[in-house]
């Protein structure tokens, strides 16, 4: 098939020019001689000496059932996280500017979506905030 240079042809298209491959598999030539269920044996056996020199192939005789016992909403006692920080700052004085500008953001917004939710549409939200729809949506579950 000839493929003009204006003609756009996408690889799943009718026109795209495609030939018919053919795979033919054969066993190693080690074992050729052996059948073909001597040569799974083989296999298997290759597959299950991989997986026993695994690290950790080691099978666990252990009972479980305090794993299945636990609350999967519960969290845990002891962790090595900490809360997250208020702010990110180089010295004690940025730090406290960064928490203050943000508390001042805070009382805007809660300031500006309290009036705009009781119908004040004019009111002026603080920069990088969305405000909020102006009618209450109750939440559905489909």
């Amino acid at each position: 098939m000839e493929v003009d240079e204006n003609v756009n042809v996408d690889r799943f298209s009718e026109e795209c020019p495609s030939e018919t491959e053919t795979l033919e598999l054969a066993p190693l030539p080690c074992w050729v001689a052996l059948t073909v269920p001597e040569r799974s044996c083989l296999v298997a056996k290759l597959v299950a000496d991989i997986d026993a020199a695994a690290p950790n192939a080691t099978t666990t005789t252990e009972d479980t059932s305090h794993i299945t016992a636990q609350n999967p909403l519960g969290s845990p006692i002891k962790t090595s996280h900490t809360r997250r920080p208020k702010a990110h700052a180089s010295t004690k004085r940025l730090w406290i500017e960064a928490v203050r500008r943000y508390r001042d953001f805070l009382s805007a917004f809660r300031q500006a979506s309290s009036e705009w939710l009781s119908g004040v549409f004019e009111v002026e939200f603080p920069p990088h905030s969305f405000r909020p729809p102006p009618w209450s949506v109750p939440a559905r579950i489909v």
